[in-house]
């Protein structure tokens, strides 16, 4: 995607967990107009709602309103399946879908490994991080493993390595 096209798109995420706090932070700090939704209640959402007043991004909880519905473009986080019926709706409407990982890399100016399997994903991504660090290599480590990609991104060159952890959720819609 082109980066200018986000200017003044409205956009919105669905889930407040750490990769839809990133991108939303994210897609916000280059001009889009961002609403955050997630199904959790009020009560359990105090930290995220303070960041993302913080940010001054719109949010709601406790469920999807149809305002999620008035949007360009709908960011889902790795823990939304496809199966909800806010994602049904959104694809009834034509309402393009993204993951968190694909608004990362449109940001992201490093080479991206992106580390995926069954089993020993957080080993590979760990021992990749530790052979960039003894090859004096600028690095990354992020996705699944504990940082959200979105998070990130701006603090990469084009000299850096970005070496992300993806889970399946996480690979849904690139």
């Amino acid at each position: 995607m082109e980066l200018a096209q986000l200017q003044h798109k409205k956009i919105s995420i669905i889930g407040a967990a750490r990769s839809g706090i990133a991108a939303a932070v994210l897609l916000k700090l280059h001009g889009a107009i961002v609403l955050v939704s997630d199904t959790a209640s009020s009560a359990s959402m105090s930290e995220q709602a303070a960041l993302l007043k913080a940010e001054q991004i719109e949010f709601e909880t406790g469920g999807n309103s149809t305002n999620v519905f008035h949007c360009d473009l709908m960011v889902l986080s790795p823990g939304v399946p496809n199966s909800a019926p806010v994602v049904q709706e959104a694809r009834k409407r034509n309402i393009p879908l993204v993951s968190e990982l694909e608004v990362g890399s449109w940001f992201c100016r490093a080479p991206i490994v992106a580390i995926t399997g069954s089993n020993g994903k957080t080993t590979t991504t760990t021992l990749l991080g530790e052979l960039l660090n003894d090859a004096q290599k600028r690095y990354v480590t992020a996705g699944n493993i504990g940082t959200a990609f979105s998070s990130v991104v701006e603090s990469l060159s084009a000299g850096d390595i970005a070496v992300l952890e993806v889970s399946s959720f996480q690979l849904d819609h690139i």
